[in-house]
């Protein structure tokens, strides 16, 4: 087995690091890396880890490196570059993830959160947390990511008592942390310099590399931290939104809440440097794409329950945050089903 060679994977967004091409391992049967993106026949079935009940593929950590040449599992880590240009099948991991989103879009879902990722984002991804990605394919091209993975062996290593602000990786089984760009900037520059480092030392986990994964760890927990932070005034306001979605406005927050909307706006934005009309469009979408996943209810139908009077500016407002038309995006789910 050897690491893709096509243009995209030598592409500066890749960084000639070790790459994971799925689509070439799923045409190259009978090898280590088959076990890894195939689906066993006697894969567990949860009750319900995405859309429905769907069989899981377990990637481990063991087998990845067997698969992709440059990894070493006595290493504990290792970094991958992909190129996505696929559907993947619902998947679980046996190690941490950190990805980086170089370039383009994606969408990452779970059970319970949908994770609109942009270039330039960040989305670290606990142990055993059943997920689908679902890439935005634009001109024949996918996004580029660079995937970043942490086994048991070395997280125990980097959370040890002894290391001042030691880094707090996602427990097994507990929610993503998505960190956008904007928020990700000491993050971005820390994973340039560990990549870096990687690349120097040949793809091995000596003092250079470990001493950058310590700085982009710590760096990670301080976005981490601030994005966990969430001002009083804005819990206020997401919980009248989600208790009147579908007939909502700034006017009806404000009079809930004794304020007039100029000083609701304006306090709004202080603190949390965002508008109403975000909160409310931001709920009504995440509720659009519940309904879409999890029912049969029709888009005009969802349309109308989530407040939008009109179909077509409910299609265009779904579609420029999810990149994906309503239906685009209720097939995502269909296709788990199928794989089950």
């Amino acid at each position: 087995m050897r690491a893709t060679t096509n243009a995209d994977q030598r592409s500066t967004a890749t960084a000639n690091l070790p790459s994971l091409d799925i689509e070439l391992l799923r045409r190259t049967p009978g090898t280590e890396a088959e076990s890894y993106i195939d689906l066993a026949p006697d894969t567990e079935r949860l009750d319900a880890p995405v859309a429905g009940e769907t069989i899981v593929n377990d990637a481990n950590f063991s087998r990845l490196c067997q698969a992709v040449p440059g990894l070493r599992e006595e290493d504990g880590f290792g970094v991958i570059a992909q190129r996505l240009g696929y559907r993947s099948q619902p998947i679980r991991h046996d190690y941490v993830s950190l990805t980086h989103l170089v370039d383009g879009s994606m969408l990452l879902i779970t059970a319970h959160e949908v994770y609109v990722v942009e270039a330039g984002d960040f989305i670290a991804i606990p142990k055993q947390v059943p997920h689908v990605i679902a890439p935005i394919v634009r001109g024949g091209k996918g996004p580029a990511e660079w995937d970043l993975l942490f086994s048991d062996g070395i997280v125990q290593h980097l959370t040890q008592p002894f290391l001042q602000d030691a880094p707090m990786f996602p427990p097994a089984e507990s929610a993503c942390v998505h960190i956008p760009a904007a928020q990700a900037r000491a993050m971005k520059s820390c994973t340039n310099r560990m990549v870096s480092a990687y690349r120097e030392s040949g793809f091995r986990l000596d003092l250079a590399v470990f001493g950058a994964i310590m700085e982009l760890c710590h760096a990670y927990n301080a976005a981490a931290t601030q994005l966990g932070k969430v001002p009083e005034i804005q819990k206020r306001v997401q919980r009248i939104i989600d208790d009147n979605l579908a007939d909502i406005d700034i006017d009806t927050i404000a009079q809930h809440l004794g304020y007039s909307a100029g000083y609701l706006s304006r306090r709004l934005k202080k603190e949390t440097g965002r508008t109403v009309g975000s909160f409310i469009l931001e709920a009504r979408l995440d509720t659009a794409q519940q309904y879409l996943s999890h029912t049969d209810m029709s888009v005009a139908r969802i349309a109308e329950r989530i407040g939008y009077a009109s179909v077509s500016y409910f299609y265009k407002a779904f579609s420029k945050r999810y990149h994906q038309t309503p239906l685009e995006y209720r097939a995502i789910f269909n296709d788990a089903q199928q794989s089950s």
